[in-house]
């Protein structure tokens, strides 16, 4: 993995877990005042199944788990 790019678990369309995709992701470039955690634990909610589901329009690329543990990576 380069330094450039982050684990991530993604979804390129809706259905089950079968659609869920653990892969390689670009890093955000930072604007002034954000902050990069890195996430060393997550949990899935229900309101990501239903998202994931096709229950609500999502952005492309969506990355479920929102509710997660936080670490400070980078200012």
């Amino acid at each position: 993995m380069s330094t450039d790019t982050m684990k991530a678990i993604r979804l390129h369309e809706f259905g089950g877990p079968e659609v869920l995709r653990y892969e390689e992701a670009p890093l955000p470039e930072l604007k002034p005042g954000e902050v990069l955690v890195r996430v060393p634990a997550v949990g899935i909610n229900p309101p990501d199944w239903y998202l994931r589901e096709g229950y609500k329009d999502l952005p492309p690329e969506w990355q479920p788990a929102h509710g997660c543990a936080r670490l400070l990576h980078r200012r």
